[in-house]
């Protein structure tokens, strides 16, 4: 399971192996970074509103699905930020979620409607993917840490 809320905070275990826990931190993270995932944890920047550490959970998310030791050596980082941050938008959409901040990010890395076009495939495949993740009963039904 892999694991979208504040450390305290526990989904239970869905007994799913080929999904792994990431621990989420609020932590200082450099200027313009919201949400960073690395060495198995996602770290969160205090003080960002709810929907914006949702929506950059599920970004972290994306990359944690889709882009392995293997992908991010053989993509391009604009490939797997498009796939990731379009992922995103979608998937924020269905969970009523707007991404008013997609479009920019999209910019920042010169993507072009084009690309997304030809990346729709790709876009749907992990749309799917990641709302099975997140609409598993295990990651609604939240645990108090005692």
């Amino acid at each position: 399971m892999l694991e979208l809320w504040e450390s305290g905070a526990r989904p239970r275990s869905s007994g799913n192996e080929s999904r792994r826990g990431f621990p989420v931190a609020k932590r200082p993270l450099p200027p313009g970074v919201d949400v960073v995932c690395g060495g198995g944890r996602i770290a969160v920047r205090p003080g960002l509103g709810s929907r914006q550490k949702t929506l950059g959970r599920l970004h972290e998310l994306v990359h944690a699905v889709a882009h392995d030791r293997v992908a991010r050596e053989e993509k391009p980082v604009r490939v797997r930020e498009r796939e990731a941050e379009a992922t995103t938008f979608v998937v924020g959409a269905v969970l009523g979620l707007d991404a008013v901040g997609a479009r920019d990010y999209l910019l920042t890395y010169r993507i072009e409607p084009a690309q997304l076009r030809g990346a729709l495939a790709t876009i749907q495949r992990l749309t799917r993917r990641v709302l099975e993740i997140v609409a598993e009963p295990a990651a609604v039904e939240v645990e108090r840490a005692a």
